[in-house]
């Protein structure tokens, strides 16, 4: 099994100094199995690319399953992203592209800064 470069970046590398594993989706070292200490990032193996999709069916990104509902202001800010995309590079992207992008460990963190920063200024 070969790991790309960008499964390579996203690795979190095990807490206890003295280990050389790193932490599986449980949360738990694989060659320890000490627990992460401190605030785990996201968990590296829950991160699967998405294969880019011309057509979308029932349940795909863009739909919502039986009974959810996406709130108005989401669906306004995947739109503001799509328009900057397809602004930039001419092309607009795909749902799947849209979700693999946005699942991105520096993205998710570059959302919860921003989100910590806000609420640290409002109080």
């Amino acid at each position: 099994m070969t790991v790309s470069d960008d499964e390579w970046d996203r690795r979190i590398l095990c807490s206890d100094g003295n280990c050389i594993g790193v932490i599986g989706s449980d949360g738990n070292c694989k060659v320890c199995g000490k627990p992460y200490e401190g605030e785990l990032p996201l968990p590296a193996d829950d991160y699967e690319p998405v294969e880019n999709e011309t057509e979308s069916g029932p349940g795909t990104a863009d739909e919502p399953q039986a009974g959810q509902s996406v709130d108005p202001m989401l669906n306004d800010a995947l739109d503001r992203v799509s328009d900057f995309v397809t602004q930039v590079t001419g092309v607009a992207p795909t749902p799947a592209e849209l979700s693999d992008a946005l699942g991105r460990y520096f993205v998710l963190n570059e959302i919860k800064e921003h989100i910590v920063m806000v609420r640290e200024n409002k109080e």
